[in-house]
């Protein structure tokens, strides 16, 4: 749809939320879109297949999808000790203190964590930020997840040994007071949405008074877990469950030497729950919320000996099955919640409540339609409008206010005089891009002197992109030039000095004079510095230096400035151009859609940062063989999220073919010619890579852009069968499938293909469903 849509950034400033509100936004489009076609066909195949893999000659895949939350691989960690000798009494161990700084087991993501948006914050967390235009750029809080028990935070009745992760009594066990209690070294965060943890009864000891459960940090460690407040347990003597008091109420079965007790807090519904020997006991305690807490044992009887499992090693209870369910009933909220009163984009007319598919559809059409209109694509914009505008009045009788096809149209000669002014810009003909705009919008310029500004410094960097093009060489016995010194640039200083330059030159087309490009570029770089000397603003300042380092090179296209000769500077200085032609006219500098999209991702990362743990961003490709549901990535891979999710919305991916299938390796789409060279991105070019170390082909159902080589991304994405370590450094991965891999995606890997691994079958995807803050409530 958008083939010329402008390569905004999608940046965002922090925005503090209230962390009680929650919200939703679902935008849905079934409208086809256009196709395009991509010149450049798939090629440069992966140095190998993995072994066991069809051995036919192999192109690399042309696909994007996108995630948010972020899919990376753990090591897989083990204890290897001795078994406990049940025999052995603890009160013969002598491990000591100082014995417990040896080494433990190196910290890893439990691999129920691994697929959810705190796996990004996680691994953020613990390593340098990349750089994203949507996060900002303050350091995460501290997200560290318990493991391993902390022992400055005991009772002294209790033993730990040098694993820290098993736990002996050694007190007296005569009275409850002798009750002894240990909290983790790291609290459960909120973020992670649910944690878990097992323990192992090595041994009963004398009664089996053992206690397993969280507290506050404020709660005394001389009692067994749920006797005090913020204190809840489950006691193994009598199957009692104990909640912030010394009374206990029936729960569960008890437990002896030999079992296993998990224990897992649900932070998105406050409730807990715990598991014996790996089967599912039932809710345990509510209203879980506003207490910051630590998984905590207690022991009380001689003998009594424990060992703990934070995800260092598989847990019994099938806890990963338990996430899916979760999210699956989150999902089902999330898409029966309605969608709340908002906006109309091109009025401030307010559309009711969407009770309809219909209205939906129109509210998407509109902020479709006021991007393009935003950014001057008229002809794209017209097309769109015929259709898309019309079904709004038509079908939607209560948005009332809805600019007709006739009043858009009112608005072509403004888009059409937009359009030619941002031309001039990218093309770099700053001089007619400044005609244009003071003859079509004369209050403009005089109002906005940085934008003035900008535009004479890029008018100065495209006369040096001239210079270098013309090949003038310095010599000291020829026609002299006047050049700003080298150490005056950094000085900001405005004198002369006088250098001679060969009037040699090379490579010069029959109509530029290369001493005369030279000349002027010296000249208006005078008549830049000039206007500008008595500037104190220091942006000002170092735009300067920046632009006029481009002096201090006798060949800027091979120096360390040479990106200031690159012609994509030329965007940032048209977009900001625009806007201001926008604001002057009394409309948004940033288009409804953009917002849109900034604030979703603002809302997710600030709620998952304040402790909300179902914050996500999916789409739901409908197909002829069910639903892929997919997690986006947003916050670790911007761009990428940026346009498929964009294309997502106007309906692109519609009616496309799984035009390549390889059984055991990927099956790939997003090509709206069914051919595998077809597709472009939303910007109509091909755009870079965002490979991150943190997002991996690690597992069956990845996403991944297809690309045919290097920075060459389009439309088309490929999902994998299986771990593909060989992608992780070629292709972006922005997503993974969260619902539907052992059903839609195990029929479509079944499908026959012919030589060329294209299904023999047509399989489409018939539409898309984009799911924007699917964001539970908070009490």
């Amino acid at each position: 749809l958008m083939t010329n849509t402008s390569s905004n950034s999608i940046s965002s400033r922090r925005n503090p939320l209230n962390s009680a509100t929650a919200a939703h936004l679902a935008l849905m489009s079934n409208s086809p879109g256009p196709t395009y076609p991509m010149t450049n066909p798939m090629s440069n195949p992966p140095p190998a297949m993995l072994s066991g893999q069809i051995s036919a000659p192999y192109s690399r895949p042309t696909i994007t999808t996108y995630l948010l939350n972020t899919s990376t691989s753990h090591a897989s960690g083990s204890t290897s000790r001795s078994a406990y000798n049940a025999s052995s009494s603890a009160l013969s161990i002598n491990t000591s203190n100082k014995q417990l700084k040896s080494k433990t087991l190196k910290p890893k993501l439990p691999e129920y964590l691994a697929d959810t948006s705190f796996a990004e914050l996680y691994y953020n967390s613990n390593m340098e930020r990349s750089n994203s235009t949507i996060l900002d750029k303050n350091p995460l809080e501290n997200l560290s997840l318990p493991t391993a028990w902390n022992v400055d935070d005991k009772c002294a009745h209790l033993n730990v040994e040098p694993d820290k992760l098993r736990v002996n009594y050694i007190g007296s066990g005569k009275y409850d007071t002798d009750a002894a209690a240990i909290r983790a070294n790291y609290p459960m965060p909120p973020q992670c949405g649910l944690f878990y943890f097992e323990v192992d009864i090595i041994s009963k000891g004398k009664d089996g008074f053992i206690g397993i459960g969280f507290c506050s940090k404020q709660v005394h460690l001389n009692r067994l877990p749920g006797w005090e407040p913020d204190s809840w347990g489950y006691h193994g003597d009598d199957g009692h469950s104990f909640c912030c008091s010394g009374t206990g109420k029936p729960y569960g079965p008890t437990f002896t030497t030999g079992d296993t007790i998990g224990c897992c807090l649900n932070f998105r519904d406050g409730t807990a729950f715990y598991t014996k020997n790996g089967k599912y006991l039932g809710i345990a305690f509510q209203d879980l919320k506003g207490v910051v807490l630590y998984p905590s044992i207690g022991l009380r009887t001689q003998g009594e000996s424990v060992e703990v499992n934070f995800g260092h090693r598989n847990f019994k209870y099938a806890i990963e099955h338990y996430m899916k369910e979760e999210k699956a009933r989150l999902w089902q909220a999330i898409d029966t919640k309605p969608l709340s009163t908002i906006s109309s984009p091109l009025t401030s007319a307010p559309v009711s409540q969407a009770t309809s598919e219909t209205n939906l559809t129109a509210t998407v059409h509109q902020l479709i339609l006021s991007y393009l209109v935003h950014h001057g694509y008229s002809e794209t914009a017209k097309a769109f409008s015929t259709d898309a505008v019309q079904i709004t009045q038509t079908d939607s009788n209560e948005m009332e206010g809805v600019e007709s096809e006739n009043t858009f149209l009112d608005l072509d000669k403004d888009i059409i005089n937009r359009q030619r002014i941002r031309d001039a810009v990218l093309n770099g003909d700053i001089d007619c891009a400044i005609q244009l705009t003071n003859e079509f919008y004369p209050s403009v310029l005089p109002s906005n002197d940085d934008i003035y500004f900008r535009l004479r410094c890029r008018k100065f960097i495209e006369m040096m992109g001239l210079c270098a093009g013309s090949q003038i060489t310095c010599s000291d016995d020829d026609e002299e030039i006047g050049k700003i010194d080298k150490q005056e640039i950094h000085g900001m200083v405005t004198s002369i000095k006088k250098k001679k330059v060969s009037k040699r030159r090379r490579g010069v087309g029959s109509g530029l004079n290369g001493l005369g490009v030279i000349e002027a570029a010296m000249r208006f770089g005078q008549e830049l510095q000039d206007d500008y000397r008595d500037d104190k603003r220091e942006e000002i300042k170092k735009a300067l230096e920046e632009t006029f380092s481009l002096l201090a090179y006798t060949d800027p296209r091979k120096s360390v400035v040479s990106y200031l000769l690159d012609p994509s500077g030329r965007e940032p200085v048209a977009n900001a151009l625009n806007s201001a032609i926008l604001v002057s006219q009394g409309k948004p500098p940033i288009p409804p859609l953009e917002q849109v999209y900034r604030q979703s991702s603002v809302v997710l990362n600030e709620l998952a940062r304040n402790g909300v743990g179902s914050s996500a961003f999916s789409v739901t490709l409908h197909t002829d063989l069910g639903d892929l549901k997919i997690e986006v990535f947003c916050e670790a891979v911007p761009k990428t999220a940026e346009n498929f999710l964009a294309l997502c919305a106007g309906g692109y991916y519609d009616n496309n073919l799984f035009h390549r299938n390889v059984k055991g390796f990927i099956v790939q789409t997003g090509d709206p010619l069914g051919t595998g060279k077809g597709g472009t991105s939303i910007w109509g070019r091909k755009f870079e890579d965002e490979i991150k170390s943190s997002l991996k082909h690690n597992t069956r159902g990845i996403v991944s852009m297809a690309n045919s080589g290097p920075d060459t991304n389009g439309s088309q994405f490929f999902i994998t069968y299986t771990k593909l370590p060989h992608l992780d450094t070629k292709n972006t991965v922005f997503g993974k499938v969260i619902d539907g891999s052992d059903t839609t995606l195990d029929a479509i890997e079944k499908l026959p293909v012919d030589e060329k691994y294209k299904p023999i079958q047509d399989i489409r995807i018939k539409s898309v469903t984009i799911h924007a803050n699917p964001l539970a409530e908070r009490d």
